[in-house]
């Protein structure tokens, strides 16, 4: 089995986790569609919320403020569905109708609803029972496709994680030695100070720079680092920051630090959910799916587009 739903999100999970949770079921369902009495029933499946009449007034009292908590927190969820689908306008692989009470899952999906569900897939990777690493490790195919984008014309850009040997190979001694040629920079760090047998990134996944026609440094340098994790992401700001890359690398001006999540880290207003911290550049979905719209024919989902067709037509099969 490629999907498990079996666990709910946490009664404190941030609205739009419980959406993704949404979105995720609707996918998998036979009939395409997902209401609000579908998701009270997999909560009250978890914990009791009707009344006992053996119980007093007062435990009679708690459990229908829960179940009123339960039927709030609902509704919560289904109009910041109906919000992220206004947000979202035709990228959206989502129908809300109802009066917001039924997500409905479109067919015949364009290429920017298939990106969104991708992205979606990618933000909530704890929903698969394998295949993990196919998404996190495409995730950064797709933002580096993203970023290439954003740097100004003429500038360079190139994967710097362990899963490529496109520019970056061996050892991470061999790797960052590579890149400080590459930044004109200046090797801090020694041999020594790196595990000889180490394949980590030392905090990058994607690297850019504007050439200066020069081998002088003090060049606009741009440093990425991606994060599927919900909660992973807010240790990693600093991953690609000046700050702990100048630790390796001397290379005079500071770098642009760029964070990628696949995740919607958004209020129903469009604010954001969590705000980043002020140094960051910060991609969420939003973002990644609008800055798409420039590169979309150069963005390949690989082995990853089939597991979403396995995700949407396996699944619906035994659900």
């Amino acid at each position: 089995m490629l999907v498990s739903l079996d666990i709910l999100p946490k009664k404190a999970t941030r609205t739009h986790e419980w959406a993704d949770f949404v979105e995720f079921h609707c996918i998998v369902t036979r009939d395409d569609e997902f209401t609000q009495s579908d998701l009270m029933r997999l909560i009250d499946s978890e914990k009791d919320f009707s009344v006992d009449s053996d119980d007093d007034n007062t435990e009679a009292s708690i459990k229908l403020d829960e179940h009123d908590e339960l039927i709030r927190k609902v509704e919560d969820v289904f109009n910041y569905l109906d919000a992220r689908a206004g947000e979202y306008g035709e990228k959206y692989p989502f129908i809300l109708s109802g009066n917001a009470k039924i997500i409905s899952f479109k067919n015949g999906l364009t290429g920017e609803q298939r990106l969104y569900m991708f992205l979606l897939v990618c933000s909530n990777t704890r929903f698969l029972e394998k295949k993990r690493n196919s998404f996190t490790s495409r995730f950064e195919y797709v933002c580096f496709q993203v970023l290439k984008k954003i740097i100004p014309i003429g500038g360079e850009c190139y994967l710097f994680g362990a899963a490529t040997n496109q520019r970056y190979s061996g050892n991470i001694f061999n790797r960052v030695t590579q890149l400080t040629s590459d930044l004109n920079g200046v090797m801090v760090s020694d041999q020594d100070d790196f595990n000889p047998n180490a394949t980590g990134d030392e905090g990058l996944d994607i690297v850019a720079w504007l050439p200066s026609g020069d081998d002088l440094g003090n060049r606009l340098v741009f440093f990425a680092q991606c994060a599927c994790s919900m909660d992973a992401w807010k240790a990693k700001q600093k991953e690609a920051s000046y700050e702990r890359q100048s630790k390796n690398i001397s290379f005079s001006a500071k770098n642009v630090n760029i964070m990628f999540v696949p995740f919607s880290n958004r209020k129903a207003s469009g604010r954001f959910e969590i705000k980043p911290d002020m140094d960051v550049v910060f991609f969420d979905r939003y973002r990644i799916m609008h800055k798409s719209e420039s590169c979309l024919g150069d963005i390949e989902l690989g082995d990853c587009d089939g597991l979403i067709n396995k995700i949407i037509e396996f699944n619906r099969t035994i659900v």
